[in-house]
């Protein structure tokens, strides 16, 4: 018989930060890319909808969430696809809707700021202006379970 404790089992995101703690390791860009609409380049940016894909990795005591955006305006196309990776403090059990629980309310908070700042100086120095991405309070950009653009790794 082992004397080794085992991982505690966990049932929230709130449960994991608050009873296992996290800590920040890194912050990491996957792609950074703008591209101008030389036909369309006289188009002011106006309406900005960007679309958005998540990515959630758990490896060991780390847990990383990658968020993708891409903005289509009449000046050109940016994607910004960046990750946050957390280190557990302890050993841990938790389930898919726990981690995806996490990405929602930590990770993409924690990677929204990296990404707005992305937009906007990709924005300037490809598009000769900032675009600037709607401010999101938080839960307005949610996945699910059920999420087709959901690849886990």
């Amino acid at each position: 018989m082992s004397d080794e404790p085992k991982p505690r089992v966990i049932t929230s995101a709130a449960e994991l930060i608050s009873d296992i703690g996290v800590t920040i390791q890194s912050i990491n860009f996957f792609n950074l890319t703008a591209e101008l609409n030389e036909e369309e380049a006289a188009t002011r940016a106006e309406e900005i909808s960007p679309s958005y894909g998540l990515r959630v990795r758990t490896e060991g005591n780390e847990l990383s969430v990658r968020l993708a955006t891409t903005l289509e305006v009449g000046l050109g196309k940016i994607i910004v696809d960046a990750a946050v990776t957390y280190t557990l403090d302890a050993d841990a059990e938790y389930s898919e809707e726990v981690r995806l629980e996490f990405a929602n309310e930590v990770g993409i908070m924690a990677l929204l700021p990296y990404v707005r700042q992305a937009i906007a100086d990709l924005s300037q120095r490809v598009f000769g202006e900032i675009v600037l991405m709607p401010v999101m309070p938080r839960g307005s950009l949610w996945f699910s379970v059920d999420d087709r653009d959901l690849p886990q790794e």
